[in-house]
């Protein structure tokens, strides 16, 4: 797997992409209409999400290297 809905998996890419979706969530969230506060809410379960598929694909590399290693 190289990417989670099109967002890269390299470990420093996600982490700036989680920090700006972090960021927008907050922003959406902090509104007084209904919609666009649940899409923040929304943002905030995709930056869940790809926070684990990250997590998941970093302990992969490892397992990998440390076979080959």
């Amino acid at each position: 797997m190289n990417n989670f809905k099109g967002f890269s998996l390299h470990p420093m890419d996600a982490m700036n992409n989680i920090k700006a979706m972090i960021d927008a969530s907050i922003i959406l969230c902090a509104s007084t209409d209904e919609e666009i506060s649940q899409t923040g809410d929304q943002v905030l379960y995709l930056v869940r999400n790809y926070a684990e598929a990250v997590c998941i694909e970093s302990s992969e590399s490892v397992l990998v290297a440390e076979k080959q290693g």
